[in-house]
């Protein structure tokens, strides 16, 4: 991939991504709404104190990071086969940098100021953020893997929104980031320890390190992306074989 080709498909990653619809809409979705759900976190953890607690905001504030990317990367996709894109480069292979490049670059930069309003904000009421603010490049990876895996599984799904707008609502559950992954069931531990965003909450609580944390994230998101790619790489050959038309269309 050129140069050239990096910057005409982030160029179209960032005209058609509705948080930068308009400066306005810009300002209030990378501004003012971290900051307002910042101010509930920290009046929590400033006033109740505690290391779990703090510890639960800033497992909270790394699986949002890792769903804030998935999601945007996904939706972003999703509007490309609503809008024919995807019907257009199937049978040439989705399995094309440019495909997807721009949007994750794209979702990246706007989970940033979130991200660090957000520690910022727990940084005063005298939590150490250290260690979470060094996850956060494993968590935009995760997202970035998790977010190519949706919008690949997505292709051939009847709505393919349905998985893009269950991941924000889903990891945070999961993760064990909000209720401490111990408390879960032993079968439902075994499930959630397969799903992204686990492995990173845990490291932000203290449960595991952070090298294990990021390690167990990225074999996760890794796995499923390998999983998608197959799947993805298979619904290219039927389109191109005249099997299959509708699901991308």
């Amino acid at each position: 991939m050129t140069l050239d080709q990096f910057r005409a498909a982030f160029v179209v990653a960032t005209r058609s991504h509705n948080a930068l619809a308009s400066p306005a809409t810009a300002s209030v979705g990378l501004g003012v709404v971290p900051i307002m759900q910042t101010l509930p976190v920290v009046g929590a953890v400033g006033a109740a104190g505690g290391q779990n607690l703090a510890m639960t905001a800033q497992a909270t504030i790394l699986v949002g990071t890792v769903t804030f990317v998935a999601a945007s990367i996904a939706v972003q996709s999703s509007m490309d086969r609503v809008i024919g894109v995807a019907a257009y480069v199937v049978p040439h292979g989705l399995l094309r940098p440019s495909m997807f490049t721009g949007k994750i670059v794209l979702a990246a930069l706007l989970s940033l100021p979130a991200t660090a309003v957000q520690l910022f904000g727990v940084s005063l009421t005298g939590a150490s953020v250290w260690r979470t603010a060094l996850l956060v490049p494993a968590a935009l990876l995760c997202g970035s893997a998790l977010g190519v895996g949706i919008s690949l599984w997505s292709l051939s799904a009847k709505d393919p929104f349905a998985v893009a707008n269950l991941a924000p609502y889903l990891l945070p559950v999961t993760s064990g980031a909000a209720v401490p992954l111990a408390t879960f069931p032993v079968q439902l531990q075994v499930i959630s320890a397969a799903i992204p965003g686990t492995g990173l909450a845990q490291a932000a609580r203290g449960v595991v390190p952070p090298g294990v944390g990021m390690l167990w994230d990225l074999a996760s998101s890794t796995g499923w992306l390998l999983v998608t790619l197959a799947r993805a790489k298979s619904i290219s050959a039927r389109v191109r074989d005249g099997q299959l038309t509708s699901e991308v269309l």
